[in-house]
């Protein structure tokens, strides 16, 4: 229709993206993002490639392949970051459903958001792709130099990507990273008390029954509590945390709880041992039994009880 001019489109309104100045320090502002490419040439899988760039000074301080764009992969990405430079202010990103949740009415909370608030990170989502430009210059520098230098030492997995990304990233950082206007360094120190395995997990929540048992992921589990705080745990909404390393851990209130899978638990055997249906039924069909000489089937006429009086 358009081209036999029966339908005249719309022309669409082309938006002006002014240039942004960078931010003065170092972690102040830290851009994140994924990028689906073909990193091996055809000689492996098609994979996603996880990075965080800052924004003062273009310098990637971390990477991670993974398959799939996942919670998982930029979990593993920013422990990585966060264990050497420390918690930036602020993560710039896209809104993908592994960060931000885009259905429903109600705003929800992604793992990945509900980690970096425990962190005391602010995310701010970008509107277009032009907004975090940073992040996408960065990806078409790496589409050409990263697969060139994974061509020459023959990498075509992605266990030997992660192995060779921190070494190539240095060498990366080196060359195409500038200066931050201030020397100020914005990042800040992870508490100790608080392990990063423990917030960089999944985390869930269930209710804990009158004897003290849950249900996750298809397995019944037993809390240990001690004396005296038994009473507090019935009802009680806790939290389950499987960690990247697939450890798994119970929390209430900040305080880790002891626990033990329904198939570890020994209980006492029942003195009375109940008959089984074995007993009773047999190929389906109920057991003969012959009743006794004093049953009234067996009296005679004149000695039965049931005989009429009248």
């Amino acid at each position: 229709m358009i081209e036999y001019h029966l339908w005249i489109p719309k022309q669409k309104k082309r938006k002006v993206h002014q240039r942004r100045a960078r931010r003065a320090s170092e972690g102040e502002l830290v851009q994140a993002d994924a990028s689906d490419h073909d990193w091996f040439e055809g000689r492996g899988p098609r994979c996603h490639l996880h990075i965080f760039i800052d924004d003062a000074s273009s310098k990637i301080q971390s990477g991670y392949f993974a398959l799939e764009e996942t919670t998982e992969a930029y979990f593993r990405a920013s422990q990585s970051y966060f264990e050497e430079q420390g918690r930036p202010i602020s993560l710039y990103t896209d809104k993908r459903g592994t960060i931000k949740v885009n259905h429903g009415k109600k705003e929800g909370e992604t793992q990945f958001k509900r980690a970096m608030k425990e962190l005391g990170i602010n995310i701010i989502y970008a509107h277009s792709p032009e907004a975090k430009g940073r992040v996408e210059r960065a990806f078409g520098t790496l589409q050409e130099r990263l697969v060139w230098e994974m061509r020459i030492r023959g990498i075509s997995s992605v266990e030997k990507a992660n192995e060779y990304l921190p070494e190539y990233l240095q060498q990366h950082n080196k060359r195409y990273s500038e200066l931050p206007q201030s020397s100020f360094n914005a990042h800040r120190k992870i508490d100790p008390k608080k392990p990063l395995k423990y917030i960089l997990c999944k985390k869930e929540q269930r209710t804990v029954s009158k004897n003290l048992e849950l249900q996750f992921k298809n397995e019944i589990y037993q809390l240990r509590a001690k004396e005296g705080f038994e009473v507090k745990l019935k009802g009680a909404r806790i939290n389950i945390l499987k960690t990247l390393e697939g450890e798994l851990a119970f929390e209430y209130k900040g305080l880790s709880i002891d626990y033990a899978s329904y198939g570890e638990v020994k209980y006492q055997k029942p003195k009375i041992e109940l008959k089984t249906l074995l007993d009773k039924w047999s190929d389906g069909r109920r057991q003969k039994k012959k009743p006794s000489k004093h049953h009234p089937w067996k009296q005679s006429p004149k000695n039965s009880l049931y005989q009429n009086t009248y």
